[in-house]
């Protein structure tokens, strides 16, 4: 169920960087500093991937912070302005990094992205409809990717996030929702945003807030 939000975002706050001892991910850091952005995306698709099968460690968000900021880094350094602006508000769900220092942290890269961010704008109601927009995902029509599959197994219940749409359609900018905290795990809520990173909201208000309730359904053992 998607109903839609009137909530204004919280600003960014500047936070410390939380050292994360991987030396894959470290190494995808270097990537794009570097300015080899396609292999560094390449390797964070991986990562996400092989980290899931794991059991939840303790520092799991940050390590998806660094992960996202370097999958978006790597996005802006394509050229892919969308995901860049997505992957860097997905990454602040799960810790705060100060947009002043991306360059230093990320080189070149990491400046290009300062420059597509896209602060969301004020929310403002559907001028269509004044009824809280509502989706509907038939059980067997549901798809659940492997990523899914393996870093939501054996979780019930649901995640909570919210997000606007863009001018072309695109939900953008990923927040808390300001009704529900984020309880599952890391990746389990990194596994559902994915699901909706390209996903259009057909008559939607451009700037218009949704919230987006996903439920994790447990069948015979997986979600």
């Amino acid at each position: 169920m998607i109903e839609i939000l009137l909530a204004l975002l919280v600003a960014t706050q500047s936070a410390p960087v939380v050292a994360v001892d991987d030396p894959e991910l470290a190494a995808a850091r270097d990537l794009v500093v570097d300015g080899d952005w396609k292999r560094a995306s390449k390797v964070t698709k991986r990562l996400t991937s092989s980290r899931a099968k794991d059991e939840q460690i303790s520092n799991e968000a940050e390590w998806l912070a660094e992960l996202c900021r370097i999958r978006a880094v790597a996005e802006a350094g394509i050229g892919q302005a969308r995901l860049a602006d997505w992957y860097w508000w997905v990454s602040e769900l799960f810790a705060t990094f100060s947009v002043s220092d991306l360059e230093a942290r990320y080189g070149e890269g990491g400046l290009t992205l300062a420059s597509l961010i896209e602060e969301p704008p004020p929310a403002r109601p559907s001028p269509t409809s004044r009824k809280p927009l509502r989706t509907q995902v038939k059980r067997e029509q549901a798809v659940r990717p492997a990523l899914f599959r393996s870093a939501c197994k054996d979780l019930s219940g649901f995640v909570h996030f919210a997000a606007h749409v863009g001018e072309d359609g695109y939900y953008r900018a990923p927040r808390p929702s300001p009704l529900q905290p984020l309880t599952q795990r890391p990746l389990c809520v990194y596994a559902v945003l994915e699901k909706y990173r390209d996903r259009r909201m057909p008559g939607a208000a451009p700037g218009s807030f949704h919230q987006v309730n996903e439920r994790l359904d447990i069948v015979r053992g997986r979600p």
